[in-house]
């Protein structure tokens, strides 16, 4: 019992026991002395509407002081006492010590922050619906990586939801399939990937949730693994790349052995001959002619090696200067003319500027070795007709192009016909020769002069390659 000066009058053994004071010590004390919260505006205000008759009982939830100077929380509960003229003369408060309760609550609080957090900071979308189909739960992950709107999880209705997310599947009728299985499947964990129509990968997984070992619905996390999927399958591409890169490399090393096993052993045999005594002028004439052909196939084997180590290591450097490049077409055209003037083959040239508009500033080394090699593949390749090249002058660029009559390339090999090492049939290299890296160091060499290298051909009706070199002539230079 309290006082209207809030003076204790009158305590119960009870209250005594949870305070730890004696009765003789409460009735010196004020109620408010050992409230240890501060809520004096609100129980003024809750008091005065108490005192008017505007509420039948005052309850508030504090802290208190016991004596021992340790703390509990009580549920106070304060009701009147009135006169006989319905004066108040007296309050009633009744203290239930709650402090068991408070704990288990801020317990109760600090796990479910502490779920909550871990919720919405977890890197997957998580889902949990309730075994009738209602969504119970989900963070703002689930909604980021589906797309979701707000309207579609603010009916609640999973099959709303199905409804939405399925548009973005590869197979939705087979997602949708599966949904409703493991809806069936009280019992059963699983996991699958969901392919999107964007490229994206999510690697599903669904586990039940049991309460009292009783299913009561299911949480699905969702993992999006796209970035995963694609490393593991740079992975495999790079391994397929090194094997076939050592697979080529391990042909090339056979076929350069060939090479130069065949040009070695007509110089030694043919060397050999010479020492004979009976051989004729004509006969030594011609196998000198045969040791000089040899080594001069040796050398350009030599030199196509040193260039492609040259290139890989990045040791080649442009040497740019003045030429004139008629003049130096023609003369290519001439020295191929006659080394094939007894094989029926014609070469031709086609330029596309006046001899004195002809001269440009490029590394003439480097673009005669390019078309060299160019043209002396069309001549390997082309048993009958003509080999045609040339070039026209377009908005800044040079276009040269090298024309055949031969055998023609499968489209599938247009690509990788330039690789290091690639060749497109071995019983066809091993029938014309070569290394199979003339084409490579084309490539390398155009794109070091700044420019495009490709080809048109279809097998059985010849082969044009192209490329182009960005350059002036001195004629657009002067303007």
């Amino acid at each position: 019992m309290i006082s209207r000066d809030m003076e204790i009058i009158r305590v119960n053994p009870a209250f005594c026991r949870m305070t730890g004071y004696l009765e003789g010590e409460l009735k010196a004390m004020s109620f408010s002395s050992f409230i240890l919260d501060d809520h004096s505006a609100e129980d003024k205000v809750s008091l005065k509407q108490l005192i008017d008759g505007e509420i039948p009982v005052f309850h508030s939830e504090k802290r208190y002081f016991c004596k021992d100077r340790s703390v509990i929380w009580g549920s106070t509960t304060m009701s009147v006492i009135h006169d006989n003229i319905d004066d108040i003369n007296y309050f009633i408060a009744m203290v239930e010590d709650i402090t068991m309760r408070k704990q288990a609550e801020a317990e109760l609080e600090n796990s479910f922050s502490l779920i909550k957090a871990t919720f919405e900071s977890t890197a997957d979308g998580i889902l949990v619906v309730s075994k009738d189909g209602k969504i119970v739960q989900y963070n703002h992950k689930f909604l980021e990586m589906w797309k979701i709107p707000p309207e579609v999880m603010e009916s609640g209705d999973d099959d709303k939801l199905i409804g939405f997310v399925m548009n973005q599947l590869v197979a939705p009728e087979e997602f949708t399939s599966l949904v409703r299985q493991h809806y069936n499947n009280d019992e059963e964990a699983t996991s699958e990937f969901l392919l999107f129509r964007d490229g994206r990968v999510f690697e599903r997984y669904s586990q039940p949730q049991k309460i009292a070992g009783k299913s009561v619905g299911r949480v699905w996390s969702f993992r999006d693994i796209t970035e995963m999927k694609k490393a593991e399958a740079d992975i495999i591409a790079a391994k397929e790349k090194a094997e076939e890169s050592d697979r080529l490399k391990t042909a090339f090393l056979h076929n350069v052995s060939h090479e130069i096993r065949t040009p070695m052993n007509a110089i030694i045999g043919f060397s050999a001959l010479l020492n004979e005594p009976n051989i004729t002028d004509d006969e030594r004439k011609q196998f000198i002619d045969i040791i000089f052909n040899s080594g001069s196939q040796l050398l350009s084997i030599i030199n196509d090696i040193v260039d492609i180590a040259n290139i890989e290591s990045g040791q080649v450097k442009l040497n740019v200067g003045e030429m004139n490049l008629n003049i130096t077409l023609r003369n290519l055209g001439e020295q191929f003319r006659y080394k094939e003037q007894d094989a029926g083959l014609s070469v031709k040239l086609k330029t596309g500027l006046p001899d004195e508009e002809s001269i440009i500033v490029t590394d003439s080394t480097k673009l005669v070795q390019i078309l060299s090699n160019l043209i002396s593949n069309a001549i390997k390749f082309t048993k009958e007709g003509h080999v045609e090249f040339g070039y026209q002058y377009k908005n800044g660029s040079i276009e040269f192009f090298v024309k055949d009559t031969g055998i023609g390339i499968s489209q599938e090999y247009h690509e990788r016909i330039f690789d290091r090492f690639f060749q497109v049939d071995n019983v066809v290299s091993r029938k014309f020769g070569g290394t199979g890296l003339g084409l490579s160091i084309c490539k390398a060499y155009v794109e070091l002069l700044g420019g495009n290298i490709w080809l048109h051909s279809r097998p059985g009706e010849g082969t044009v390659f192209y490329f182009t070199i960005p350059c002036k002539t001195k004629a657009s230079a002067e303007v």
